[in-house]
């Protein structure tokens, strides 16, 4: 008797089980990676392993609370959901993957939108703490009382309230004990009252960052995009030297052996070289003409200039 769609489908669903226990990942120890169980390991325990943090951290003696690392969790979790989409597809019946794609849909849009947003928040990762808007930290003076708030209040359930705050900070038994003295001076002691809630047991804030190791892991998380910058920054100087060697090449050239043949024969290669090059860079054929015209422009007028061509 021949099998049903369903049948058909919780055969598919037990072959992509039995592949992804064949290719299940083994943990590296030397990797810098977040440690985990194997496969075994539910995503959201690796999830909250790998990023919790990176989310809210020490740096020098300031505390960082970062956007871009919640943006990143939000994306895998996205993620999540669009591989249960998939194999949902994978396994339906013909009449079930209309509906299942509508679903799907929504979510690959959120996922592409989450990427830009996640790409917008890249832009200011090289910027200072304070000029990104995408951190929350201890280096402004606002930013320091609101963070001094909502731990206090996170470790101490009920102390938004003054009264009660008062009451806690005054009973032994309270997690905040003596630390927290509401008075004028609160604010602008902000940061020993976050210094005091790192020393609490109930505290999970990481201590200070590996300064030595700032450009050998991509973990630590005020050096994400370092590592992109230097790359970079290299690309561009290389691009820069080529660049110079492109006009100063030929000019060294027709003026150590200057003659008539030389003039022409460097200026025809050179052009002919940049124009090669130069679809590399440039998208559009309009800015590719322009750059090799400009650029054959300036050897030309260097030969009349120069005299390259006067002589035999």
């Amino acid at each position: 008797m021949a099998a049903t769609d369903e049948e058909k489908g919780m055969n598919v669903k037990e072959k992509l089980w039995q592949t992804l226990e064949t290719v299940a990942p083994k943990p590296d120890p030397s990797s810098d990676m977040v440690k985990y169980d194997g496969f075994d390991a539910d995503f959201e325990t690796w999830v909250h392993r790998r990023y919790k943090k990176r989310i809210v951290y020490r740096f020098n003696k300031d505390f960082v609370l970062d956007m871009a690392a919640l943006q990143r969790i939000c994306v895998q979790f996205r993620l999540k959901r669009i591989s249960e989409q998939a194999f949902n597809i994978v396994t339906s019946t013909p009449k079930e993957i209309g509906s299942l794609c509508k679903e799907l849909d929504g979510e690959l849009q959120g996922y592409t939108a989450a990427l830009r947003d996640m790409e917008y928040m890249d832009n200011f990762g090289l910027t200072s703490n304070t000029k990104d808007p995408f951190t929350i930290t201890t280096e402004t003076t606002s930013q320091q009382a609101m963070l001094r708030d909502v731990w206090k209040n996170l470790l101490n359930p009920g102390s938004e309230e003054r009264g009660s705050a008062k009451n806690a900070d005054q009973g032994s038994g309270g997690l905040l004990g003596s630390k927290y003295n509401e008075g004028p001076g609160t604010a602008k002691n902000s940061k020993q009252a976050l210094e005091s809630l790192l020393r609490s047991e109930q505290d999970s804030i990481p201590g200070p960052l590996d300064r030595k190791k700032q450009f050998e892991t991509s973990q630590q998380p005020d050096y994400r995009f370092r590592k992109k910058a230097l790359q970079k920054y290299l690309k561009v100087f290389a691009l820069a030297v080529v660049g110079n060697l492109f006009l100063i090449g030929p000019m060294i050239l027709m003026v150590l052996k200057p003659g008539l043949i030389t003039s022409l024969v460097t200026t025809s290669v050179c052009v002919t070289i940049f124009a090669a090059v130069a679809p590399k860079f440039l998208d559009k054929i309009g800015d590719v003409m322009s750059a090799t015209a400009a650029y054959a422009a300036v050897l030309v007028v260097f030969v009349g200039t120069s005299g390259g061509g006067a002589s035999v």
